[in-house]
């Protein structure tokens, strides 16, 4: 598997001398918008927060300018594992109600 860009940004701290708690975060998928293993709601905003604390502004600035953000591949792997479980039309779930309309429409 190619190396992430956020695994790129963990090199380059490492290279500079950064937390190793921000490194490993990086590393573990911590920071990642499409992440399976990341437990925030919004993590490239923590991540600018860890590294504006850390005092690394570069880094910072350049995680905000999109340097280091997920690949279309990562996105488009993250989509494939995502799974859909209502029942159809119970709720109002945007999948659900297109479903339902694409449905009636074909009929």
């Amino acid at each position: 598997m190619p190396e992430t860009n956020r695994l790129r940004l963990a090199t380059e701290l490492e290279t500079n001398g950064a937390s190793r708690q921000i490194i490993d975060r990086l590393k573990a998928s911590y920071y990642d918008e499409f992440s399976d293993n990341s437990p925030l709601e919004l993590p490239d905003i923590a991540l600018v927060d860890d590294l504006l604390k850390a005092g690394l502004h570069e880094f910072a600035a350049r995680v905000v300018n999109g340097e280091f953000d997920a690949t279309a591949a990562e996105s488009a792997a993250w989509a494939a594992r995502q799974k859909h479980d209502h029942t159809q039309g119970r709720d109002n779930c945007t999948r659900c109600i297109l479903d339902i309309m694409e449905l009636s429409d074909a009929t």
